[in-house]
């Protein structure tokens, strides 16, 4: 049974802009199951490394940002840390069937060219793939533009933005009240955006 629109987004993942994006703290990448590995090929170094992400959360450092740790673990050697991160592929996306189970959400895909853009829903991308024979609904949605190859209608270049569309049943900008100094004719505790 498909969730209502206003549903909150898989674990590991949060909606910014009505776009789902996945939270880069060290809670959702454990959350999304998505590890993190390093290696430096300097020749008096060799360190290795996954960061564990369990412990990590055991102490505490569940909202810390994993840029933020990938600074902390650089060393401070003269001439720089040669220090190189991956992130693993596993948890990276979420696949076209697991999308498929909340009704409003949409993929948009976009000409970063003409800027065109079509949205469609996840099974209907699930179909066109099956379609050409290059996936299914087992797709990361982050595969999706590695499977595009067909040109824009409009100005026939292959160059696309996929984002998944994740409508919320309040609009972000409902609530938030205008910053700055009082404008002259506002009263104190007045809400700002009716007071135009």
């Amino acid at each position: 049974m498909p969730n209502p629109p206003s549903s909150s987004p898989p674990l590991g993942w949060r909606v910014f802009n009505d776009q789902l994006v996945p939270d880069l703290t060290v809670g959702g990448y454990l959350a999304r199951g998505q590890s993190v590995s390093g290696a430096c090929d300097q020749r008096d170094c060799r360190r290795r490394f996954w960061i564990d992400f369990d412990n990590l959360i055991r102490r505490g450092y569940a909202p810390f940002p994993v840029k933020e740790l990938k600074a902390l673990l650089l060393c401070r050697k003269p001439g720089g840390c040669a220090m190189g991160f991956k992130d693993s592929l596993e948890g990276s996306g979420l696949t076209l069937k697991t999308l498929s189970r909340f009704a409003e959400v949409r993929i948009r895909l976009r000409c970063t060219g003409c800027r065109w853009e079509k949205s469609i829903t996840p099974d209907q991308a699930s179909a066109q793939l099956k379609a050409t024979g290059t996936g299914g609904s087992d797709t990361l949605h982050t595969d999706l533009l590695a499977k595009l190859s067909k040109p824009c209608a409009k100005c026939r270049q292959t160059a696309w933005a996929c984002d998944v569309v994740w409508p919320q049943a309040k609009p972000s900008w409902q609530g938030k009240t205008r910053t700055g100094p009082p404008r002259p004719d506002e009263k104190p505790g007045q809400d700002r955006l009716r007071s135009r």
